[in-house]
């Protein structure tokens, strides 16, 4: 993803740029590609403009945070920066949601001047971002199969017949989005466990989603 934010922004929008490297790798020049992604981004522009002055207090914030999970080494500087706890090599930090539609999701990173400003410790936010998970989000838990034959266009009654060959499963929410958070959430695992009658491997594979064995 690349973002794009002025001086006087607090908000900017994130252009996912795989659909538009596709364009390029179809034929489309470079130019026209970028020219696209202008659009994109100006149109994205427009429907957040409207959350510049969102109010960032506690009370308007505390009922849409949500737990992300991110790689500690590679976010060493963020860390510094914001509440986060350590699970092994990774670390929960934690965002609230300002925005979100079926396509577009918003929200805002929690920093410790936040923290500070909401007289709030780190326990209470982790607490309270746990308690919203599965109100903000809907897990999704499929074969890792099917979800490569969905990428490629394969209609869903093909999917839909799909038997996993080699054990391997997603687990994220409806939207995608942070979906690796549920490695925090106990009640969600608990399913995954359920499902897989019993233990399984969990392989953190990107921030949006883990990877079940």
């Amino acid at each position: 993803g690349m973002s794009l934010k002025g001086p006087s922004e607090n908000i900017c929008p994130v252009i996912y740029l795989e659909d538009y490297y596709a364009l390029y790798q179809e034929g489309m020049t470079i130019e026209d590609t970028l020219r696209l992604i202008g659009k994109s981004y100006l149109s994205a522009q427009n429907s957040i403009r409207f959350q510049q002055d969102i109010d960032l207090s506690y009370d308007h914030m505390k009922d849409n945070l949500f737990l992300c999970i991110v790689n500690a080494e590679k976010n060493q500087e963020m860390l510094a920066l914001v509440p986060h706890q350590r699970i092994e090599d990774l670390a929960v930090i934690y965002r609230s949601m300002v925005y979100k539609s079926n396509e577009q999701v918003g929200s805002v990173l929690v920093n410790n001047t936040l923290l500070e400003e909401w007289g709030i410790d780190k326990e209470i936010l982790h607490e309270r971002a746990l308690q919203n998970m599965n109100r903000l989000f809907i897990p999704e838990f499929y074969s890792l199969e099917s979800n490569i034959l969905n990428l490629m266009g394969i209609p869903y009654p093909e999917i839909e017949m799909v038997q996993d060959g080699n054990g391997m499963f997603v687990l994220t929410n409806s939207q995608g989005y942070y979906g690796a958070s549920y490695l925090c959430c106990p009640d969600v695992l608990k399913l995954v466990s359920e499902e897989m009658d019993g233990d399984f491997l969990i392989l953190p594979s990107s921030v949006n989603e883990i990877i079940i064995l």
